[in-house]
């Protein structure tokens, strides 16, 4: 699926709202626009199977909670009685997820964005800033060649690539 710049050109956002948002969440909402714009649809199976591997990971999430704080029978009542409220959660969020990436993905390809050797080193010498480590153990755990970084990149430059195509609108 390519985005036509039309899409990409009629996304607006209102003022106020984008002014009550961080940036992730104004470029999710972008994301999530451009979505319902080009008309994305995710087949359910492939919802269905996200959502169980969400809900799957929460549910092992609180369990442990629940045994590290000795409330494990309180924790999995909890579950058993929200179990469905919890699936329908986890079924909206894969859904809003998996039309994200698909965005994400078509703007990376049809924009041709990619990742420079210098754009990975600069992250990692960042995420190394961040977390207080030397720049060596960032590359230990991504690997020499800092591949493993270069999804994050890219799909970083895609959501601003996207954001800087939204049209913020004024106050009217």
């Amino acid at each position: 699926m390519v985005l036509s710049q039309d899409i990409l050109k009629s996304i607006k956002i209102d003022a106020a709202q984008a002014a009550s948002l961080n940036r992730e969440e104004l470029t999710d909402l972008v994301v999530a626009q451009i979505a319902d714009q080009a008309g994305i649809q995710i087949p359910q199976d492939v919802v269905e199977q996200e959502a169980d591997v969400l809900l799957r990971g929460y549910s092992s999430q609180r369990r442990y909670q629940g045994m590290a704080s000795g409330h494990y029978m309180d924790v999995l009542l909890e579950l058993q009685r929200d179990w469905q409220q919890l699936s329908d959660h986890f079924q909206a969020q894969a859904a809003a997820e998996l039309r994200a990436e698909q965005v994400i993905q078509s703007i990376i390809e049809s924009e041709h964005l990619s990742v420079t050797r210098e754009e990975l080193l600069d992250e990692a010498v960042k995420m190394a800033r961040r977390q207080n480590v030397p720049i060596d153990e960032v590359k230990q755990f991504f690997g020499e060649d800092l591949q493993l970084l270069e999804r994050d990149v890219l799909q970083k430059k895609a959501r601003d690539f996207i954001l800087n195509c939204a049209a913020v609108q004024p106050e009217t």
